[in-house]
């Protein structure tokens, strides 16, 4: 008999905006894990629409700061706790 297998759920993307904004508006920032086959790494975009051509980041004060600071940590967390073990 073959064994279940096992699921975790992973936490990979934060979308840090105002409150009451959507999460596709002009002012929400996507703090995600990104990995391109080379490691994981923390990605940071604007405008969702084009965030694949993302360049920069506008922060216009220390809560949205504080907030996506916060997400970046949240990330760095998940990638730290999912790292392939060592044998």
């Amino acid at each position: 008999m073959t064994p279940e297998p096992t699921y975790i759920l992973r936490t990979t993307r934060i979308h840090v905006m105002p409150e009451g904004k959507a999460m596709f508006d002009e002012a929400a920032t996507v703090v995600e894990i990104a990995d391109h086959a080379g490691g994981e790494f923390i990605k940071i975009s604007q405008d969702p629409a084009t965030a694949e051509y993302s360049t920069s980041i506008c922060i216009n004060d220390e809560a949205e700061w504080n907030a996506i600071s916060a997400a970046v940590q949240d990330l760095f967390h998940e990638i730290a706790k999912n790292q392939p073990k060592e044998l």
